[in-house]
């Protein structure tokens, strides 16, 4: 599921996983810089100092036509940092 921060706040669709692509930074940015949604400067900020990068390839996503407001999807309401599972 997909949460989309404040103005939004709401849970605004899903996505289902190809697969996860691990490479050294610059080889997943090699394969992923055409998909990737930022630019190649945030990209290396993020991956400073690693030898292994990971990225999630997204297969099947689905924008919901009425997003729910995220306590109805996760119990505490509060948005991860990054991720979270869900039941």
């Amino acid at each position: 599921m997909i949460y989309a921060t404040k103005p939004v706040g709401k849970v605004v669709g899903e996505f289902d996983i190809d697969e996860v692509i691990s490479a050294s930074p610059n080889k997943l940015w090699s394969s992923t810089k055409e998909f990737a949604g930022i630019t190649k400067q945030r990209f290396n900020e993020y991956f400073d100092g690693r030898e292994v990068a990971h990225a999630i390839k997204v297969k099947d996503a689905r924008r919901y036509e009425e997003p729910p407001e995220l306590p109805s999807v996760l119990e505490s309401g509060v948005a991860p940092q990054s991720f979270c599972y869900l039941s």
